[in-house]
Protein backbone atom coordinates (compact mmCIF):
# COMPACT_ATOMS: atom_id res chain seq x y z
CA UNK A 1 0.00 0.00 0.00
CA UNK A 2 1.11 3.60 -1.06
CA UNK A 3 2.30 5.49 2.68
CA UNK A 4 0.59 9.20 2.30
CA UNK A 5 3.06 12.19 1.15
CA UNK A 6 2.80 14.24 3.98
CA UNK A 7 4.28 17.33 2.30
CA UNK A 8 6.74 18.09 0.08
CA UNK A 9 9.77 20.76 0.42
CA UNK A 10 10.86 22.22 -2.70
CA UNK A 11 14.87 23.19 -1.65
CA UNK A 12 16.30 25.57 -4.70
CA UNK A 13 19.50 26.48 -2.40
CA UNK A 14 22.61 24.70 -4.08
CA UNK A 15 25.37 25.30 -1.06
CA UNK A 16 24.67 22.90 1.66
CA UNK A 17 22.25 22.32 4.28
CA UNK A 18 21.84 25.83 7.03
CA UNK A 19 25.18 25.38 9.55
CA UNK A 20 24.84 23.61 12.96
CA UNK A 21 23.49 25.29 15.78
CA UNK A 22 22.10 28.20 13.74
CA UNK A 23 18.93 29.27 14.82
CA UNK A 24 15.59 29.84 13.71
CA UNK A 25 15.47 33.36 14.04
CA UNK A 26 19.19 33.77 12.31
CA UNK A 27 17.68 31.20 9.62
CA UNK A 28 14.67 33.72 8.67
CA UNK A 29 16.89 36.33 8.84
CA UNK A 30 20.28 35.53 6.79
CA UNK A 31 19.22 32.56 5.11
CA UNK A 32 18.74 32.43 1.47
CA UNK A 33 15.52 32.34 0.49
CA UNK A 34 15.14 28.00 -0.73
CA UNK A 35 17.72 26.81 1.78
CA UNK A 36 17.28 24.31 3.52
CA UNK A 37 17.33 23.75 7.16
CA UNK A 38 17.53 20.41 9.52
CA UNK A 39 16.26 21.29 13.06
CA UNK A 40 16.11 19.97 16.11
CA UNK A 41 12.46 20.11 17.65
CA UNK A 42 13.22 20.98 20.99
CA UNK A 43 15.78 23.40 20.58
CA UNK A 44 14.72 24.92 17.12
CA UNK A 45 18.13 24.65 16.56
CA UNK A 46 19.55 23.87 13.62
CA UNK A 47 21.59 20.35 12.75
CA UNK A 48 23.88 20.54 10.21
CA UNK A 49 26.54 17.35 9.86
CA UNK A 50 25.53 15.87 13.03
CA UNK A 51 23.10 13.28 13.49
CA UNK A 52 19.91 13.80 14.15
CA UNK A 53 18.42 14.14 17.33
CA UNK A 54 15.37 12.19 18.78
CA UNK A 55 12.58 14.56 17.53
CA UNK A 56 13.16 16.59 14.30
CA UNK A 57 11.95 18.42 11.60
CA UNK A 58 13.01 19.96 8.23
CA UNK A 59 12.49 23.93 6.89
CA UNK A 60 12.70 25.98 3.88
CA UNK A 61 13.47 29.33 3.84
CA UNK A 62 10.44 31.35 1.88
CA UNK A 63 10.73 34.33 2.97
CA UNK A 64 12.65 36.88 5.84
CA UNK A 65 8.87 36.25 7.61
CA UNK A 66 8.10 32.63 6.56
CA UNK A 67 9.05 29.03 6.03
CA UNK A 68 7.62 25.85 4.85
CA UNK A 69 8.04 22.95 7.14
CA UNK A 70 7.81 19.36 7.33
CA UNK A 71 5.89 17.45 10.41
CA UNK A 72 7.97 16.83 13.47
CA UNK A 73 9.63 13.42 13.24
CA UNK A 74 9.19 11.78 16.50
CA UNK A 75 10.44 8.39 15.56
CA UNK A 76 13.34 6.91 13.63
CA UNK A 77 13.07 8.05 9.68
CA UNK A 78 14.30 5.83 7.08
CA UNK A 79 15.25 7.42 3.12
CA UNK A 80 15.33 6.04 -0.16
CA UNK A 81 18.45 8.07 -1.71
CA UNK A 82 17.72 9.30 -5.40
CA UNK A 83 19.67 9.23 -8.25
CA UNK A 84 20.47 12.52 -10.30
CA UNK A 85 17.69 13.78 -12.06
CA UNK A 86 16.70 12.85 -15.99
CA UNK A 87 14.35 13.85 -18.71
CA UNK A 88 13.61 10.76 -19.67
CA UNK A 89 13.04 9.21 -23.06
CA UNK A 90 10.49 8.05 -25.25
CA UNK A 91 10.10 4.36 -25.99
CA UNK A 92 9.90 2.50 -29.50
CA UNK A 93 9.04 0.22 -31.81
CA UNK A 94 10.97 -1.57 -33.99
CA UNK A 95 9.89 -3.24 -37.60
CA UNK A 96 12.21 -6.23 -38.64
CA UNK A 97 12.34 -9.84 -40.25
CA UNK A 98 10.65 -8.42 -43.13
CA UNK A 99 10.84 -8.74 -47.09
CA UNK A 100 10.32 -6.35 -49.93
CA UNK A 101 8.49 -7.69 -52.73
CA UNK A 102 7.46 -5.91 -56.12
CA UNK A 103 4.46 -3.45 -56.59
CA UNK A 104 2.66 -4.02 -52.80
CA UNK A 105 1.37 -2.10 -50.47
CA UNK A 106 2.45 -2.16 -46.90
CA UNK A 107 0.62 -0.59 -44.23
CA UNK A 108 1.89 -0.07 -40.33
CA UNK A 109 -1.16 1.02 -38.12
CA UNK A 110 -0.10 3.07 -35.28
CA UNK A 111 -2.51 3.29 -31.77
CA UNK A 112 -1.07 5.73 -29.26
CA UNK A 113 -1.50 5.79 -25.84
CA UNK A 114 -0.72 8.01 -22.87
CA UNK A 115 -2.07 9.52 -19.99
CA UNK A 116 -3.32 12.48 -22.12
CA UNK A 117 -4.74 11.12 -24.60
CA UNK A 118 -6.52 8.80 -22.09
CA UNK A 119 -7.75 12.13 -20.92
CA UNK A 120 -8.58 13.63 -24.31
CA UNK A 121 -10.13 10.42 -26.47
CA UNK A 122 -11.46 8.42 -23.16
CA UNK A 123 -11.35 4.60 -24.11
CA UNK A 124 -11.65 5.52 -28.13
CA UNK A 125 -8.07 4.75 -29.40
CA UNK A 126 -6.24 7.21 -31.09
CA UNK A 127 -4.67 5.64 -34.28
CA UNK A 128 -2.70 6.44 -37.31
CA UNK A 129 -2.21 4.50 -40.35
CA UNK A 130 0.65 5.09 -42.88
CA UNK A 131 1.54 2.84 -46.17
CA UNK A 132 3.83 2.52 -49.03
CA UNK A 133 3.36 0.82 -51.97
CA UNK A 134 6.83 -0.92 -53.37
CA UNK A 135 8.91 0.08 -55.97
CA UNK A 136 7.85 -1.96 -59.23
CA UNK A 137 10.17 -4.65 -60.50
CA UNK A 138 12.98 -3.97 -63.27
CA UNK A 139 16.23 -2.62 -63.37
CA UNK A 140 14.40 0.82 -64.32
CA UNK A 141 12.99 1.24 -60.87
CA UNK A 142 16.47 0.67 -59.19
CA UNK A 143 14.68 -2.38 -57.14
CA UNK A 144 14.77 -5.76 -59.47
CA UNK A 145 13.68 -7.99 -57.50
CA UNK A 146 12.18 -5.81 -54.51
CA UNK A 147 13.89 -4.87 -51.57
CA UNK A 148 13.78 -4.87 -47.32
CA UNK A 149 15.83 -1.01 -47.68
CA UNK A 150 12.58 0.08 -50.41
CA UNK A 151 9.64 -0.65 -47.90
CA UNK A 152 11.79 0.26 -44.34
CA UNK A 153 12.64 3.99 -45.93
CA UNK A 154 9.41 4.38 -47.79
CA UNK A 155 7.33 4.08 -44.63
CA UNK A 156 9.90 6.00 -42.78
CA UNK A 157 9.40 8.80 -45.48
CA UNK A 158 5.74 8.67 -45.09
CA UNK A 159 5.69 8.65 -41.04
CA UNK A 160 8.06 11.54 -41.24
CA UNK A 161 6.32 13.72 -43.92
CA UNK A 162 3.39 14.03 -41.06
CA UNK A 163 3.23 17.38 -40.06
CA UNK A 164 1.82 15.88 -36.73
CA UNK A 165 4.94 13.59 -36.14
CA UNK A 166 8.60 14.69 -34.99
CA UNK A 167 10.57 15.61 -38.13
CA UNK A 168 7.97 18.75 -39.37
CA UNK A 169 5.76 18.97 -36.05
CA UNK A 170 3.92 22.48 -35.68
CA UNK A 171 4.55 22.62 -32.46
CA UNK A 172 8.71 21.54 -32.06
CA UNK A 173 7.47 20.47 -28.23
CA UNK A 174 5.06 18.32 -28.95
CA UNK A 175 4.26 15.36 -31.83
CA UNK A 176 2.65 12.29 -31.43
CA UNK A 177 5.17 10.15 -33.23
CA UNK A 178 9.03 10.29 -33.20
CA UNK A 179 10.92 9.89 -36.21
CA UNK A 180 11.24 7.01 -38.20
CA UNK A 181 14.67 5.54 -39.15
CA UNK A 182 15.57 2.39 -41.50
CA UNK A 183 18.59 0.55 -40.11
CA UNK A 184 20.88 -1.88 -40.98
CA UNK A 185 22.81 -4.31 -38.73
CA UNK A 186 25.72 -4.67 -41.31
CA UNK A 187 28.68 -3.68 -39.56
CA UNK A 188 30.21 -0.10 -40.45
CA UNK A 189 32.96 0.67 -42.55
CA UNK A 190 33.76 4.04 -40.75
CA UNK A 191 36.89 4.56 -43.74
CA UNK A 192 34.63 5.01 -46.15
CA UNK A 193 33.85 8.61 -46.35
CA UNK A 194 33.73 11.27 -48.09
CA UNK A 195 37.10 13.00 -49.43
CA UNK A 196 35.36 16.54 -49.36
CA UNK A 197 33.28 18.61 -47.10
CA UNK A 198 29.64 17.44 -47.10
CA UNK A 199 26.88 19.48 -45.87
CA UNK A 200 23.43 18.09 -44.37
CA UNK A 201 20.16 20.39 -43.62
CA UNK A 202 17.63 18.65 -41.31
CA UNK A 203 14.11 18.58 -43.23
CA UNK A 204 16.19 18.28 -46.68
CA UNK A 205 16.30 15.61 -49.16
CA UNK A 206 19.42 17.17 -50.40
CA UNK A 207 22.68 17.17 -49.74
CA UNK A 208 25.82 18.99 -50.83
CA UNK A 209 29.82 18.76 -50.85
CA UNK A 210 32.44 21.73 -50.79
CA UNK A 211 34.12 19.89 -53.26
CA UNK A 212 33.65 16.38 -55.08
CA UNK A 213 31.48 13.36 -54.22
CA UNK A 214 34.61 11.49 -54.39
CA UNK A 215 34.77 8.60 -51.02
CA UNK A 216 37.54 6.25 -50.24
CA UNK A 217 37.56 3.29 -48.37
CA UNK A 218 40.67 2.40 -46.14
CA UNK A 219 42.71 5.61 -47.33
CA UNK A 220 42.57 4.28 -51.29
CA UNK A 221 40.04 5.94 -53.52
CA UNK A 222 37.09 3.78 -54.07
CA UNK A 223 34.79 5.80 -56.47
CA UNK A 224 32.33 8.69 -57.14
CA UNK A 225 28.95 8.83 -54.82
CA UNK A 226 26.22 7.71 -57.85
CA UNK A 227 22.71 7.17 -57.58
CA UNK A 228 21.53 3.82 -56.07
CA UNK A 229 24.79 4.30 -53.79
CA UNK A 230 23.56 4.64 -49.88
CA UNK A 231 25.20 6.66 -47.06
CA UNK A 232 24.45 6.13 -43.26
CA UNK A 233 24.47 9.39 -41.41
CA UNK A 234 25.95 9.62 -37.57
CA UNK A 235 23.37 11.15 -35.11
CA UNK A 236 26.11 13.42 -33.40
CA UNK A 237 28.25 15.57 -35.39
CA UNK A 238 31.67 14.57 -35.91
CA UNK A 239 31.39 10.98 -34.65
CA UNK A 240 31.44 7.76 -36.53
CA UNK A 241 28.56 6.32 -37.60
CA UNK A 242 26.99 3.33 -35.65
CA UNK A 243 24.69 0.41 -36.21
CA UNK A 244 21.83 2.32 -34.84
CA UNK A 245 21.99 5.24 -37.43
CA UNK A 246 19.76 5.91 -40.59
CA UNK A 247 20.66 4.29 -44.24
CA UNK A 248 19.79 6.91 -46.84
CA UNK A 249 19.91 5.72 -50.76
CA UNK A 250 21.15 8.50 -53.13
CA UNK A 251 18.29 8.79 -55.85
CA UNK A 252 20.16 11.12 -57.95
CA UNK A 253 23.75 13.72 -58.46
CA UNK A 254 23.95 16.65 -60.18
CA UNK A 255 26.97 18.84 -59.72
CA UNK A 256 27.54 19.35 -55.88
CA UNK A 257 24.30 18.23 -55.04
CA UNK A 258 22.62 14.64 -54.13
CA UNK A 259 19.22 14.23 -53.78
CA UNK A 260 18.42 11.06 -51.19
CA UNK A 261 15.33 9.10 -51.03
CA UNK A 262 13.56 11.32 -47.94
CA UNK A 263 14.33 14.45 -45.86
CA UNK A 264 17.20 14.00 -43.57
CA UNK A 265 16.01 13.06 -39.80
CA UNK A 266 19.66 13.95 -38.15
CA UNK A 267 20.80 16.85 -37.30
CA UNK A 268 21.78 20.20 -39.70
CA UNK A 269 25.81 20.35 -40.13
CA UNK A 270 28.86 20.16 -42.20
CA UNK A 271 30.99 16.36 -42.08
CA UNK A 272 34.51 16.96 -42.42
CA UNK A 273 35.84 14.71 -44.87
CA UNK A 274 38.25 12.38 -45.16
CA UNK A 275 38.33 12.33 -41.17
CA UNK A 276 36.13 9.09 -40.88
CA UNK A 277 33.29 10.74 -39.41
CA UNK A 278 29.37 11.82 -39.72
CA UNK A 279 29.09 9.61 -42.65
CA UNK A 280 30.00 6.04 -44.36
CA UNK A 281 29.30 5.32 -48.11
CA UNK A 282 28.09 2.33 -48.74
CA UNK A 283 28.23 1.17 -52.63
CA UNK A 284 24.93 0.46 -54.34
CA UNK A 285 26.27 -3.30 -55.21
CA UNK A 286 27.05 -3.86 -51.79
CA UNK A 287 24.23 -1.80 -50.10
CA UNK A 288 21.70 -4.57 -52.49
CA UNK A 289 23.43 -7.34 -51.58
CA UNK A 290 22.27 -6.71 -47.91
CA UNK A 291 19.81 -9.43 -46.63
CA UNK A 292 16.69 -8.93 -45.68
CA UNK A 293 16.88 -9.78 -42.40
CA UNK A 294 19.54 -7.01 -41.61
CA UNK A 295 17.06 -4.54 -42.34
CA UNK A 296 14.57 -2.67 -39.70
CA UNK A 297 12.47 0.05 -39.04
CA UNK A 298 12.97 1.98 -36.01
CA UNK A 299 9.97 4.06 -34.82
CA UNK A 300 10.19 6.17 -31.87
CA UNK A 301 7.24 7.37 -29.15
CA UNK A 302 5.97 10.88 -29.20
CA UNK A 303 5.81 13.55 -26.37
CA UNK A 304 3.30 15.82 -25.19
CA UNK A 305 3.90 19.69 -24.34
CA UNK A 306 2.42 19.75 -21.32
CA UNK A 307 2.84 16.33 -19.21
CA UNK A 308 -0.04 14.60 -18.02
CA UNK A 309 -1.20 14.17 -15.02
CA UNK A 310 -2.52 10.99 -13.16
CA UNK A 311 -0.16 7.90 -13.04
CA UNK A 312 3.08 7.33 -10.58
CA UNK A 313 6.21 6.25 -11.97
CA UNK A 314 8.39 3.67 -9.47
CA UNK A 315 11.24 6.66 -9.24
CA UNK A 316 10.21 9.01 -5.62
CA UNK A 317 6.66 8.67 -6.50
CA UNK A 318 6.49 11.35 -9.11
CA UNK A 319 4.09 11.77 -11.54
CA UNK A 320 3.59 10.16 -14.89
CA UNK A 321 5.82 11.03 -17.98
CA UNK A 322 4.99 13.44 -20.76
CA UNK A 323 5.63 10.54 -23.59
CA UNK A 324 3.48 8.32 -25.50
CA UNK A 325 3.78 4.90 -25.95
CA UNK A 326 3.22 2.88 -29.90
CA UNK A 327 1.55 0.01 -30.37
CA UNK A 328 2.22 -1.70 -33.95
CA UNK A 329 -0.17 -2.85 -36.31
CA UNK A 330 1.04 -4.47 -39.85
CA UNK A 331 -1.07 -4.94 -42.44
CA UNK A 332 -0.92 -5.62 -46.44
CA UNK A 333 2.33 -6.70 -47.26
CA UNK A 334 3.84 -7.29 -43.44
CA UNK A 335 0.85 -10.37 -43.52
CA UNK A 336 3.01 -13.08 -41.99
CA UNK A 337 6.11 -10.82 -42.97
CA UNK A 338 7.31 -9.09 -40.29
CA UNK A 339 7.53 -8.83 -36.17
CA UNK A 340 7.30 -5.97 -34.27
CA UNK A 341 9.22 -5.48 -30.92
CA UNK A 342 8.72 -2.67 -28.25
CA UNK A 343 10.98 -0.63 -26.26
CA UNK A 344 8.61 1.18 -23.10
CA UNK A 345 9.40 5.06 -22.15
CA UNK A 346 11.92 5.49 -19.78
CA UNK A 347 10.64 7.44 -17.15
CA UNK A 348 12.19 10.91 -16.17
CA UNK A 349 12.38 11.87 -13.05
CA UNK A 350 13.42 15.15 -10.79
CA UNK A 351 11.88 17.14 -14.00
CA UNK A 352 10.60 20.74 -12.59
CA UNK A 353 7.03 19.84 -13.82
CA UNK A 354 7.06 16.88 -11.65
CA UNK A 355 8.09 18.41 -8.71
CA UNK A 356 5.73 21.41 -8.63
CA UNK A 357 2.33 19.09 -9.05
CA UNK A 358 3.91 16.94 -6.26
CA UNK A 359 4.74 20.22 -4.47
CA UNK A 360 1.20 21.73 -4.95
CA UNK A 361 -0.70 18.59 -4.25
CA UNK A 362 1.05 17.86 -0.73
CA UNK A 363 2.10 21.91 -0.20
CA UNK A 364 -0.15 23.96 2.84
CA UNK A 365 -0.42 26.08 0.34
CA UNK A 366 -2.22 24.01 -2.17
CA UNK A 367 -5.48 24.64 -4.39
CA UNK A 368 -7.92 22.84 -2.61
CA UNK A 369 -5.65 22.61 0.34
CA UNK A 370 -3.47 20.14 -0.92
CA UNK A 371 -6.43 17.56 -2.21
CA UNK A 372 -7.16 17.77 -6.15
CA UNK A 373 -9.68 15.35 -6.74
CA UNK A 374 -8.93 13.93 -10.14
CA UNK A 375 -6.82 14.63 -12.94
CA UNK A 376 -9.21 15.90 -15.38
CA UNK A 377 -9.94 18.62 -13.47
CA UNK A 378 -6.15 19.84 -12.95
CA UNK A 379 -5.55 22.65 -15.48
CA UNK A 380 -3.03 22.49 -18.24
CA UNK A 381 -0.58 23.74 -17.30
CA UNK A 382 -0.68 24.51 -14.10
CA UNK A 383 -1.54 27.99 -13.62
CA UNK A 384 -3.32 28.84 -11.00
CA UNK A 385 -0.60 29.35 -8.64
CA UNK A 386 -0.59 32.23 -5.49
CA UNK A 387 2.78 33.57 -4.04
CA UNK A 388 4.93 31.48 -3.11
CA UNK A 389 2.44 28.26 -3.68
CA UNK A 390 5.29 26.96 -5.91
CA UNK A 391 8.65 27.02 -4.95
CA UNK A 392 9.49 25.28 -8.29
CA UNK A 393 11.76 26.97 -10.55
CA UNK A 394 10.88 26.66 -14.15
CA UNK A 395 13.89 24.27 -15.92
CA UNK A 396 15.34 23.47 -12.88
CA UNK A 397 16.20 19.65 -11.97
CA UNK A 398 15.72 18.13 -8.84
CA UNK A 399 17.09 15.35 -6.74
CA UNK A 400 13.84 13.84 -4.83
CA UNK A 401 14.67 12.10 -1.95
CA UNK A 402 11.96 10.07 0.13
CA UNK A 403 11.93 9.90 4.00
CA UNK A 404 9.50 7.66 5.42
CA UNK A 405 8.89 7.60 9.12
CA UNK A 406 5.88 6.12 11.74
CA UNK A 407 4.01 8.35 13.76
CA UNK A 408 2.75 6.97 16.91
CA UNK A 409 -0.43 8.30 18.38
CA UNK A 410 -3.58 6.80 20.58
CA UNK A 411 -6.45 5.85 19.02
CA UNK A 412 -10.11 4.84 21.02
CA UNK A 413 -10.79 2.02 18.37
CA UNK A 414 -7.09 0.51 19.95
CA UNK A 415 -5.84 -0.78 23.18
CA UNK A 416 -2.34 1.10 22.74
CA UNK A 417 -0.21 3.39 20.09
CA UNK A 418 -1.23 3.02 16.79
CA UNK A 419 1.50 3.44 14.17
CA UNK A 420 1.27 5.37 11.12
CA UNK A 421 3.89 5.72 8.24
CA UNK A 422 4.09 8.93 6.33
CA UNK A 423 6.40 10.02 3.57
CA UNK A 424 8.18 13.36 3.32
CA UNK A 425 9.78 14.38 0.23
CA UNK A 426 13.14 17.03 -0.19
CA UNK A 427 13.00 18.14 -3.84
CA UNK A 428 16.51 19.51 -4.19
CA UNK A 429 18.21 21.36 -6.39
CA UNK A 430 20.39 19.34 -8.57
CA UNK A 431 22.45 21.94 -10.61
CA UNK A 432 25.28 21.57 -7.49
CA UNK A 433 25.16 18.32 -5.44
CA UNK A 434 25.78 20.42 -2.40
CA UNK A 435 22.83 20.17 -0.42
CA UNK A 436 22.07 16.98 -1.10
CA UNK A 437 25.05 15.31 0.16
CA UNK A 438 25.15 17.16 3.15
CA UNK A 439 21.69 15.55 4.01
CA UNK A 440 22.71 12.36 2.77
CA UNK A 441 25.46 13.24 5.09
CA UNK A 442 23.54 13.94 8.49
CA UNK A 443 21.41 10.58 7.78
CA UNK A 444 24.19 8.69 7.47
CA UNK A 445 25.44 10.12 11.17
CA UNK A 446 22.66 8.20 12.40
CA UNK A 447 19.54 9.03 14.57
CA UNK A 448 19.62 9.35 18.06
CA UNK A 449 22.45 6.62 18.46
CA UNK A 450 20.68 4.38 15.72
CA UNK A 451 21.74 3.63 12.04
CA UNK A 452 19.41 4.74 9.67
CA UNK A 453 18.79 2.39 6.68
CA UNK A 454 19.05 3.57 2.92
CA UNK A 455 16.62 1.20 1.57
CA UNK A 456 13.23 1.49 3.06
CA UNK A 457 13.56 -0.26 6.35
CA UNK A 458 12.47 1.80 9.61
CA UNK A 459 14.15 0.75 12.78
CA UNK A 460 10.98 -0.39 15.01
CA UNK A 461 11.33 1.32 18.89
Amino acid sequence: MERPVESVLVVNHTGGITANTTTLAAFLASGTVGELAIFNADTNTAVGGTALPTRHYYAVKVSTTELRKSPTFNSAPAYIASSAASPGSAGSATISSFSGDCETEYIVKVRLESEKIFQSYGYQDLVKTYSYVSRCCGNACGCPEGAAWDVAMGIAENINADKENALFPLNPNEFLIGLALPINSAAVTATNDFDDNVTIVKGSDTITTAGGWDHSAGGTYDGTLVAGDFIRISDVASTAPTTADPIYRVESVSGTSAVLDRPVEMPSRTGTGGNSTDFEVITKAVGEAFADSSWSLSIAGGQHKTPAVGAISAIANVVNSQFISLNIGLLGGFDCNGTVSVTAPTMPFGQDWQVSQMELKNSKNAIGAGNRPSPYRTPFPLSQNVENESLTVPGEDYRVLSISYADQHTSAATAGAVRSPYVVRLAINDDVSTTYNNVITVFNNGWNGISINSDGVIPVL
